[in-house]
């Protein structure tokens, strides 16, 4: 089997990367469990996450009772919809912010769920929640922001390069890919 890469040297254009179907995110995000897959045989396939000990969040969100029964349906919403792993977004979200508990300002000026410049947030984000406002501090709005971004910059055909690209250093390409092999993820 040949790999193509193409590399994101140019991010596509945010308007041709449309915004998520509400309707679909907010329904999916009121379930507990996330929608079933297909797999390439058109059988569906049961979604594995993979406990590595230290991936747990302490504290008020852990992943047995905390956010990730909330937020594990919008990230692979998002994921499916951009062609982004759901586990990297998860590890996004949990290097950007540790799952929300600290939305920022960063000291480099980014903000909320995701830690989006807001130059690039008024670029890139999106009212996913159908609230009538892009809030780069709903965590909906920002995973399902994140996941267009990451498809701009090319995730379907290089993931590393498009995660490059949200931070530009390769030691953070290796952390969230670290962690999103944490969470089950297999490249």
């Amino acid at each position: 089997m040949a790999l193509t890469i193409r590399a994101a040297l140019h991010p596509l254009a945010a308007s041709s990367i449309p915004p998520p179907q509400p309707q679909a995110a907010i329904a999916a995000s009121k379930h507990t469990t996330p929608p079933a897959r297909a797999s390439s045989s058109g059988l569906s396939a049961k979604l594995t996450l993979r406990i590595v000990p230290g991936s747990l969040t302490t504290g008020l969100q852990s992943l047995l009772a905390g956010d990730w029964l909330r937020l594990l349906p919008i990230w692979t919403t998002a994921g499916a919809t951009y062609g982004v792993p759901w586990q990297v977004l998860a590890a996004i979200n949990k290097v950007e912010s540790n799952d929300g508990l600290n939305l920022g300002p960063s000291t480099a000026g980014a903000i909320g769920w995701m830690q989006f410049m807001p130059k690039t947030w008024g670029y890139y984000g999106v009212d996913a929640n159908s609230d009538g406002f892009a809030n780069p501090n709903d965590p909906q709005d920002a995973i399902v922001s994140a996941a267009r971004y990451l498809a701009a910059y090319g995730a379907r055909w290089n993931l590393p390069q498009a995660i490059y690209a949200y931070n530009h250093a390769w030691w953070y390409v290796d952390e969230v890919l670290w962690l999103a092999h944490s969470y089950g993820y297999s490249s």
